[in-house]
């Protein structure tokens, strides 16, 4: 460690040695001359005793521990390339660790500290100097005085002319009046007046950005701008209102903390000084409401500073569901609109299940991009153990609907072909969240089976078409479409066989498939059409033996 600390000192140590050997070759007179040559001031005279009693003073400081934190201090200083003043100059220490080395480096540090003016040493040198200062300053102004009041000194002087004397040399202290605020500011101003020049401090503040920034005192001036417009409102809010739209993204910060001064008095976390009749609740859900709104004009539709801001709100509103649903409803604005809504479910539990509503009902959008992305987030968001009972619910609650809103024999074979693409689009809305759904719950295949038993032609025909991906998505592995096969309800055949098409139509059926459906065949459904779907895979023998029904 001693080795170590020699050397992140090598540029003192080498400076030490060269001053003590070229000085201890001349003599004593040229000593003299020499030290108030680089000097050059009356400290240097005094430079020996201030290394004296730096060194005693750091001596005892000298631990182990401390070393250690001055090489690793020093370790970063070091220069990649050891210079050729160390490599000639340094001889490794033979006793490191003893007393001699430590009061070597004590005596080492003690020098370096005085030279750089620092330490116990020059500290007690300056005072002692700046005390011989004021002494000879003070001899020079009773020299300068009357000769009489001289003399009478030398004699040894009254004790009036003694007390005069110390009048002279000790300084008078003058006299601070207190501030008082209301002593220099104007009385019984009218209301206008007050607003403008409140208005006109705002500005200021405002324009001088550039100045606080400089001194430091940023957080300074946004506290103090906030705290204007939530205690005065007025010109002051309205001033800073059009501060904030100015520069949105530059302003950011103005905002949220505006937004957070408006919270804190509503909640009682800090008083206000009532101007209004307005509560403080209200200006909060007003303010935010109107910074949403000058948002939604200003930015691009595509600009996530709207979700960013919803986000660090410190409280959701409830008109805020309006809004976000309005961002939903714009075809413009449905990506960044969904998107809040779904990080506003995820982080925000306070509003967690009215948002989830919103997001459910989107499902049932007739604006189909609307829909299509309402749905990608709900099935996203049925990964959440909270969420999915939720949205299975609702996309239950949906398929329902297919039995009450257009029950059996509702069918008009004259109806035209506008009015019947028109159906078949409402009956798509209506089932395409559940569909969603059954790759992520096959369970749900039970609930559409019994569903498909009630429901009348045309919506059995849309939801036929609409299994393919939901199907091959399950895969013939599935238990739940094993159980379907083997407990498929009566009026729910052309359900199955559509199913077994789409699972045999890529690849061949698995063994249980083709057990179970046979036997399906053989106890409960004897309708030849099941047993198309698995012909390919069944025995000569056995194909024989069905071809008489087939035919």
């Amino acid at each position: 460690m001693a080795f170590y600390f020699s050397r992140c000192c090598e540029p003192l140590v080498c400076r030490h040695f060269c001053c003590r050997s070229d000085r201890g070759s001349l003599p004593a007179a040229k000593k003299t001359k020499l030290q108030t040559d680089e000097d050059g001031s009356a400290v240097a005279g005094m430079t020996m005793p201030a290394v004296d009693m730096t060194f005693e003073d750091i001596l005892p400081l000298l631990t182990p521990e401390r070393v250690a934190d001055i090489v690793f201090c020093t370790m970063e200083r070091l220069p990649d390339v050891c210079q050729e003043t160390f490599i000639t100059g340094y001889v490794p220490e033979d006793n490191p660790g003893t007393s001699l080395h430590i009061g070597f480096l004590a005596r080492m540090l003690a020098t370096q500290m005085t030279s750089a003016g620092v330490g116990v040493g020059m500290q007690k040198t300056r005072e002692k100097l700046l005390l011989q200062t004021q002494t000879q300053r003070v001899g020079s102004q009773l020299m300068a005085s009357d000769g009489t009041k001289l003399s009478e000194m030398s004699r040894g002087g009254s004790q009036e002319n003694e007390d005069w004397d110390k009048k002279d040399i000790v300084p008078r202290i003058r006299q601070q009046k207190q501030y008082i605020l209301s002593d220099v500011t104007r009385k019984n101003l009218d209301v206008a007046e007050l607003q403008q020049m409140t208005s006109s401090a705002m500005k200021r503040i405002q324009v001088n950005e550039k100045a606080a920034a400089r001194g430091g005192t940023l957080m300074d001036r946004i506290k103090l701008m906030v705290s204007l417009a939530t205690q005065l409102d007025g010109g002051c809010r309205e001033a800073l209102y059009d501060y904030v739209l100015s520069d949105l993204h530059l302003h950011y910060d103005v905002m949220l903390a505006w937004l957070y001064e408006e919270y804190a008095v509503a909640e009682g976390y800090k008083g206000l000084i009532q101007v209004t009749g307005q509560s403080t609740v209200e200006k909060y859900d007003k303010t935010v409401t109107d910074l949403l709104g000058a948002m939604k004009d200003q930015l691009d539709a595509k600009d996530k500073m709207f979700t960013r801001l919803l986000l660090d709100l410190p409280r959701i509103p409830p008109v805020v569901l309006d809004i976000v649903q309005s961002y939903c409803e714009d075809e413009d604005r449905v990506v960044l609109g969904v998107a809040t809504m779904r990080d506003l479910i995820l982080s925000r539990p306070a509003v967690q299940e009215q948002f989830l509503g919103v997001l459910l009902q989107l499902t049932g959008c007739q604006k189909e991009n609307v829909r299509i992305q309402a749905i990608h987030v709900a099935k996203r968001l049925h990964s959440k153990d909270l969420l999915s009972p939720e949205i299975e619910r609702f996309a239950c609650e949906q398929l329902d609907c297919l039995v009450t809103n257009f029950p059996t024999g509702a069918e008009n074979s004259e109806a035209a072909d506008a009015e019947i693409e028109q159906l078949d689009d409402s009956i798509y809305v209506c089932l395409q969240l559940f569909i969603g759904l059954l790759p992520l719950n096959h369970s749900l295949i039970h609930k559409l089976s019994a569903v498909y038993v009630e429901v009348s032609a045309s919506v059995k025909k849309v939801i036929l078409r609409m299994l393919d991906h939901a199907v091959r998505a399950m895969g013939m592995h599935s238990p739940d479409i094993h159980k379907f096969i083997e407990t498929c309800p009566q009026g729910a055949e052309t359900l199955l066989i559509r199913i077994l098409h789409i699972l045999t139509e890529r690849a061949a059926p698995l063994h249980d498939i083709v057990r179970r459906v046979r036997e399906l065949y053989r106890k409960q459904i004897p309708d030849v059409r099941v047993l198309v779907p698995i012909l390919n895979v069944l025995d000569k023998v056995i194909i024989m033996h069905y071809t008489w029904v087939i035919v």
